[in-house]
């Protein structure tokens, strides 16, 4: 009987272990939770999961190993003309805005001139089924910390940062979606919203 008692104790003890252990865990999010957390991260009003067929003002291109659309908010590039380029070398930058693909941070022109400081752009990467997978906002540089206009303006959007390295670097994760605020010493910006997972779902 005390050996039936000792085994029952046991057993009692190990579920409730399990029950706590499963308690404290913290799920992985499903695909469609994950889809739903999507709207909060927009970036300029376009968010995760977007098609690209839909976006409205933006000049496309398929010439990169993804799509690849722009549209310029830049003051200088009211009523100019919009080129998504390969690289400067296939083709000299043109009259008007244009955003050269080569390369894993923006590269803009400005009426034949690379420009050293990213012009104010929209940026949006489109998985195999057209769907936005990255979406990325660049602009002047500003400081970025929690007491900054730019940092409380992030942070009533998205909430309190993962993390963060003031004054250049703030960064959000949900999942498998990553949101980062980014400030350089070059004189840019940038706010960027991304999930790999949505890309490598598409390609299938």
């Amino acid at each position: 009987m005390k050996q039936l008692m000792k085994q029952l104790v046991m057993v009692v003890a190990c579920a409730g272990a399990a029950s706590a252990a499963t308690a404290v865990a913290d799920p992985a999010p499903k695909p469609a939770d994950q889809a739903n957390s999507w709207p909060r991260y927009a970036v300029e009003g376009i968010a995760l999961g977007a098609s690209l067929d839909k976006l409205v003002g933006f000049t496309c291109s398929d010439k990169a190993a993804v799509v690849t659309c722009v549209r310029f908010v830049d003051a200088r590039c009211k009523g100019k003309p919009t080129q998504v380029q390969p690289t400067v070398a296939e083709l000299p930058p043109g009259a008007g805005c244009g955003f050269i693909l080569t390369g894993e941070d923006p590269r803009t022109y400005l009426d034949h001139q690379v420009q050293a400081v990213s012009l104010s752009a929209v940026i949006v990467y489109g998985t195999a089924k057209r769907r936005v997978f990255e979406v990325r906002h660049t602009f002047a540089r500003e400081d970025l910390t929690e007491k900054s206009r730019l940092g409380k303006t992030l942070i009533a959007r998205y909430g309190k940062p993962s993390s963060s390295v003031p004054p250049v670097r703030m960064l959000w994760t949900e999942g498998s979606t990553t949101t980062s605020a980014a400030c350089d010493d070059e004189g840019g910006c940038s706010v960027m919203v991304t999930d790999l997972d949505l890309m490598l779902a598409d390609e299938h």
